[in-house]
């Protein structure tokens, strides 16, 4: 005879763990959310008002839904002319004494020579890369 003793994972275990698990993915989304704002060039504040979390269950997407968020972060080629009127309202804000004339000016140079990036997004990730874990024994931690 053996004595013996079973160690099973039951489905309330597992369903548990995953509410723990996408609390904790929830934790992790926020953190890089905020780390982006405090990253995140600002002009008018719309691209910053712009970023948001689109949350399921065990997925998280973090995203800035502003039509320029992506050349923003990740910069542009030269060889694509941008629309020239969001540079004419730049201009007038920044107190341009021509601001078509400046907004072309700006356009056909992005054309020529591209943008360079200036991310706001992927930093804060890296940021979180290093307290991931602690975010997420956090929510392990907690007794509900």
């Amino acid at each position: 005879m053996k004595a013996e003793v079973t160690i099973e994972v039951t489905e309330e275990f597992t369903e548990a763990l995953k509410r723990k698990l996408d609390r904790g993915l929830d934790d992790v989304a926020d953190f890089i959310l905020t780390a982006s704002q405090e990253l995140v060039p600002v002009d008018t504040g719309n691209l910053k008002r712009s970023g948001i979390i689109e949350r399921e269950f065990l997925e998280k997407a973090i995203t800035y839904q502003a039509p320029y968020a992506e050349p923003v972060e990740y910069g542009r080629q030269p060889g694509f002319m941008p629309p020239v009127e969001p540079f004419i309202k730049w201009a007038h804000r920044h107190g341009s004494k021509d601001p078509e004339r400046a907004a072309w000016a700006i356009a056909i140079k992005i054309k020529n020579e591209g943008i360079p990036p200036r991310p706001f997004l992927r930093p804060a990730l890296v940021q979180v890369e290093g307290q991931m874990g602690r975010i997420m024994q956090a929510q392990m931690d907690r007794g509900d």
